[in-house]
């Protein structure tokens, strides 16, 4: 699975002939992987190859929002930190009826308010 998203053939190749199956396989490994990073601390690279894969195919495996919405709560906000932001563009929250609460709308609106300290004390 990590080679689709490192190889640009494999993700021509995935994003115009995989179905459900596959794209819940990529997810199902993903979000494995990306817990497996985060206690080993090779998070970042791994983020990285997500983003690359992102950006190409445009579509966001749905197990990184869950991450994101986990990692958030307990982020020192520097680790991965430019990799995090660039996932966050991506992003399209399935849980519209939960968006108040939603840990990635609270950090934004800390970022643009320019509340640092405020976004310091709650990572």
């Amino acid at each position: 699975m990590v080679s689709i998203l490192q190889d640009r053939r494999l993700q021509y190749l995935f994003l115009f002939k995989a179905g459900e199956i596959e794209r819940r396989r990529l997810d199902y490994w993903l979000s494995a992987a990306l817990i497996e990073a985060t206690e080993d601390g090779t998070l970042d690279g791994l983020l990285k190859v997500c983003v690359e894969f992102v950006e190409f195919t445009k579509e966001c495996p749905e197990c990184l929002e869950g991450f994101l919405r986990m990692f958030l709560k307990s982020w020192d906000g520097v680790a991965t930190r430019e990799s995090l932001f660039d996932l966050l563009v991506y992003i399209v929250p399935t849980n519209y009826d939960g968006m108040k609460n939603c840990p990635l709308l609270d950090l934004t609106k800390r970022i643009l308010s320019r509340d640092y300290d405020a976004v310091e004390e709650d990572l």
